[in-house]
């Protein structure tokens, strides 16, 4: 995953929420294709700005429902209720139309219910599930990561929308236009089974409060109020307000030209609809290589200001060739430009411009934004047409077409508006430097990451100076991205602070720094320093550290013996860390470099080999193979290493002997329970593994810090290993009981549920 720049502990995280945003959008390409073109050919174009203002109007209704829950609410499971209910009405819908439209536009009452139906569940539910499942990906990734990845996750939608559209020829050979509507549901459906494997896996992280007061009126009512006030008082949110109404006021006037032109090229209803699956296929196919190759490298160097400024410059320039020539290659081109931009650039944008937003808002902000804002530029698009067709009439093309003019005009406005993104998002950003909310504060800190703005670099300067050690961190991280040379001398001087962790947290900044091939008296000059560092420094940790940069950094000729020399090394931790790395950079000599550590005296060493293999399908049975010995050998720490490595992996190919249940050596007595019960929730020593663990949950002598040790532990067992732990807590005494809910509450809301009826 070298190629996509997705590190080893993101996998899991992109592929689900990248997963979720396909379904989302190869489903949409299908039923919207389908339901457009009946729109159009059952009812005729003029009822289009109907559609716009009705689709806008049951969004802001849906809306007002999902803000009282959002955010108070955990977010997986809201999306699962969104989810299954727009499937439904989605389904149901299906059975008021005939499947085969032959005539003029007509008008009757199932036809009116359908359309009415399903753009209910367009601007309730299915707009509602895409902020959702973007609100869940601000939760499991950092704006830092962000940048990196949501280009990546972008490409969900275009791979989704070329699914979609290689689909829909066949299906409607097969099953018909309506029936495409039961595809669209089902893709939502589809998201139920995918938010449950993104909760086990990664629960913790997800945002929503959990219990009691929430479940009020009163409190329901509140969480809108809070929302709202910060929404309505931010002048982040009153620019994006500005950015998101002009987006759906000229994207109505843009698609109600491009609808006149291709229904006026296609004649029938099938045709039409097999048309924007063949435009779907090439746009996507097109959107995927510049999600992949351009999108992330663009927005890191225009910025928050600069990327919501390229759409409206780009669709003036498209109205102003549409004025003289209204035929289907510039009404083509149009779209083309408008989609393309719109899914990478401005739609990346627009999902990093929420992280100015506090965390603990961020899902009502986003929900009133999209879906109270957006809606009435939806509503605001349609009266625009209805009144200009109105006053003018119904004049189509040329340099007189008024609808064209206004798009050239809103574009304008638009414009304007944009060019006060980059002052407001900074405000925010300062404003959450004094946040009392961590996940805020330390966000503020990595949304300064803005090329050529110095008022974010010189805040991120001040910050080394912190006494807070994650925030000086997560700013020597920030400024290394930025490649920001001034801040190399205070952060080389970080190296020799008496903190062994501060010493760390300084060398993995100048592992950050980007760029550096450009400035090769700097790659020389962090060379020399970190070398210094692997030479001296006391602490093995951050001597390791520094080996992974001299690795990163060494030419094709030099690789080879240093690795050697490196792997030679007396101290196991440096070995390991080469290990991890040449995982990482996936070199091609790697295999052979490694192969002495297969029998790496230092079992850490062996285990960081078993994980890095297990990350390649193909080099599992090499990864079991290790692994197997591990378990068996002789040596406690052998063991120790192996199940470590089984906790943290979630290798489940290898048995755990069951005799390790009994040792005496407490760290291995309950990695071996939560091993064994992650592979085996319903084994014969499933019992025992219970009872170890519970044991250590609820135990007050060893203190929180071993539980908290252990927790991170605890999604590793999937719902039946935590099933297995909730029915073995009921029969626990009460003080033992209220201790193992204190730390399973995250993961399971039956336990608090079940202890609460038994009290």
């Amino acid at each position: 995953m070298r190629f996509l720049d997705v590190r080893k502990d993101e996998y899991g995280k992109v592929a689900l929420t990248w997963l979720m945003s396909a379904l989302l959008a190869m489903g949409y390409a299908i039923g919207w294709a389908a339901v457009h073109s009946m729109l159009v050919k059952r009812l005729g174009v003029e009822f289009l700005p109907y559609a716009y203002i009705g689709i806008s109007l049951l969004g802001m209704f849906g809306s007002s429902v999902y803000l009282m829950f959002a955010d108070s609410v955990r977010r997986d499971r809201l999306l699962i209720a969104f989810a299954a209910v727009t499937a439904t009405a989605l389904a149901l819908s299906r059975f008021l139309v005939q499947e085969r439209h032959v005539g003029e536009a007509e008008l009757s009452t199932p036809l009116v219910l359908f359309f009415a139906i399903v753009l209910l569940t367009q601007g309730v539910g299915n707009s509602t599930l895409g902020t959702q499942v973007w609100t869940i990906i601000g939760d499991v990734f950092r704006p830092s990561q962000g940048r990196r990845l949501y280009p990546i996750i972008g490409t969900s939608g275009t791979i989704g929308g070329i699914l979609g559209g290689l689909s829909i020829n066949a299906l409607l050979q097969t099953m018909g236009t309506a029936n495409l509507v039961l595809v669209w549901a089902a893709s939502i459906a589809l998201l139920i089974p995918t938010t449950l494997i993104l909760q086990r896996r990664f629960g913790g992280e997800l945002k929503g409060g959990r219990r009691a007061e929430a479940g009020t009126k009163e409190s329901r009512m509140e969480n809108l109020r809070v929302g709202a006030r910060f929404f309505f008082s931010s002048s982040l949110m009153q620019v994006i307000s500005g950015i998101a109404v002009m987006f759906w006021v000229v994207g109505s006037l843009q698609d109600f030209q491009y609808t006149r032109i291709m229904s006026a090229t296609f004649p029938s209803e099938e045709a039409l609809a097999t048309y924007y699956g063949y435009y779907a296929i090439a746009f996507n196919i097109s959107a995927l290589v510049i999600q992949f190759g351009l999108a992330r490298h663009v927005l890191s160097r225009i910025g928050i200001g600069g990327g919501l400024t390229v759409l409206p410059m780009a669709i003036m320039g498209m109205f102003a060739v549409l004025l003289v020539d209204f035929t289907f290659l510039p009404g083509l081109v149009m779209r083309y430009v408008w989609d393309i931009i719109g899914m990478t650039v401005q739609g990346n944008t627009f999902h990093l411009a929420f992280n100015g937003v506090p965390s603990t808002i961020r899902g009502r902000v986003r929900g009133f934004l999209e879906g109270m804002v957006n809606p009435l530029g939806g509503i605001l698009g349609g009266l625009v047409i209805l009144g200009l067709r109105q006053g003018f009439g119904s004049h189509v093309g040329g340099a007189f077409d008024v609808i064209t003019l206004a798009g050239l005009a809103a574009a304008f406005l638009w414009v304007l508006i944009s060019l006060n993104v980059k002052r407001s998002y900074m405000a925010a950003v300062v404003d959450n430097l004094g946040s009392s909310d961590r996940r805020t504060f330390l966000d503020a800190i990595e949304c300064l990451e803005e090329h050529g703005n110095p008022q974010a670099t010189a805040r991120l300067m001040a910050l080394l100076s912190s006494d807070d050690r994650a925030a000086r961190a997560t700013a020597m991280a920030t400024l290394g991205r930025l490649s920001h040379l001034p801040a190399l001398r205070p952060i080389s001087r970080l190296l020799l602070h008496p903190d062994e962790l501060v010493r760390l947290d300084a060398v993995r900044a100048i592992r950050s720094f980007r760029n550096t091939g450009k400035h090769p008296f700097l790659n020389h000059y962090l060379a020399e320093r970190l070398h210094e560092v692997f030479s001296t420094d006391a602490a093995p940790a951050v001597r390791a550290e520094a080996a992974r940069f001299l690795i990163e950094h060494r030419t094709p000729e030099e690789m080879p013996r240093f690795v050697a020399d490196l792997l030679r090394n007396p101290d196991p931790l440096i070995r390991g860390r080469v290990v991890e790395t040449l995982m990482a950079l996936d070199l091609g000599y790697a295999d052979f470099a490694l192969e002495r550590v297969y029998d790496d005296p230092d079992p850490g060493v062996r285990a960081a080999l078993i994980a890095g293999l297990w990350t390649i399908p193909e080099r599992h049975d090499d990864a079991c193979g290790i692994l197997v010995r591990l378990l068996a050998g002789a040596d406690p720490a052998e063991r120790l290493a192996g199940l470590r490595c089984i906790v943290s992996t979630g290798i489940s190919d290898v048995p755990v002997p069951s005799d390790l249940l009994d040792t005496t050596d407490h760290e291995t007595r309950v990695l071996a329970a939560l091993a064994l019960l992650a592979a085996e929730p319903e084994g014969v020593h499933v019992d025992r593994a219970v009872a170890i663990v519970l044991g250590e949950l609820a135990d007050t002598e060893r203190g929180p810090a071993t539980r908290a040790a252990l927790l991170p532990l605890l999604p590793r067992l999937g719902e039946a290993g935590l099933d297995a732990l909730l029915i073995g807590a009921m029969a626990l005494p009460s003080p033992a009981k209220e201790a193992v809910a204190a730390v399973l509450g995250d993961f399971h809301d039956l336990l608090e549920k079940s202890l609460q009826d038994v009290d």
